[in-house]
């Protein structure tokens, strides 16, 4: 981090060169108390963008929770990136329904990359044709580290409807600068009745596990 020395500092150091440095030392003052006021606001600015990503329904009225455990190759050194990760449903007809979870950067030059999630980036130009929210901006979080992070889903299409009892099928994409593209496919069948299953990992996402409770408007129809 740099940081830029005042005209009126560098004033005073010009007029002090024969003081015993003692102008010096209190400008290498000045630079470190600035440099570590300005970390500090660096870092919680970090911490509001991870705090940002926060859930919108609660587990317990959540029509499904779904696991998903970001990896950390081994060979992945210090130059690693986290990847960008996408997790989605499309319907029986290959339309996408609703964007589970978009964890990318969104300021420069973040958004450059996210059509390296190639198979959620063509879908949504496709969720584009009828819906032109922008969903980068309404519904995506930021990058995760190597962990176990829940997504809660609360049974509705991304047009804010209760989803259809039918079946899907939920992917889950990851890419990685100067790592790999991954991507998860898995059928399911989404109704009144609860499932759980784990989905075989990658290099990029460990695993996901998934506990579905059953779509609300489902249950309320078999009563």
């Amino acid at each position: 981090m740099s940081t830029s020395v005042p005209k009126s500092a560098s004033a005073v150091i010009s007029k002090s060169a024969g003081s015993n440095g003692i102008f010096r030392l209190r400008l290498r003052r000045w630079i470190w108390a600035n440099t570590v006021i300005a970390g500090l606001l660096v870092c919680g600015s970090c911490a509001a963008d991870e705090k940002s990503d926060e859930k919108k329904v609660s587990e317990a009225d959540a029509a499904m929770i779904m696991e998903i455990e970001i990896n950390r190759p081994e060979n992945a050194g210090r130059g690693y990136r986290r990847p960008y990760v996408a997790a989605w449903l499309i319907d029986k007809d290959g339309f996408p329904v609703r964007t589970l979870a978009l964890w990318v950067q969104k300021t420069p030059p973040g958004p450059r990359w996210i059509p390296d999630l190639r198979q959620w980036n063509r879908d949504d130009k496709m969720r584009q044709l009828v819906d032109d929210t922008n969903l980068v901006d309404a519904v995506s979080g930021p990058t995760k580290s190597a962990g176990k992070y829940k997504v809660l889903w609360d049974g509705k299409d991304d047009l804010g409807q209760p989803l259809k009892e039918g079946k899907y099928t939920l992917q889950v994409e990851a890419a990685r600068e100067h790592g790999t593209y991954q991507i998860i496919r898995e059928s399911v069948e989404l109704t009144s009745k609860p499932f759980e299953k784990t989905l075989e990992g990658n290099v990029e996402i460990k695993s996901v596990a998934v506990n579905f409770k059953g779509l609300s408007a489902a249950k309320a129809d078999a009563k």
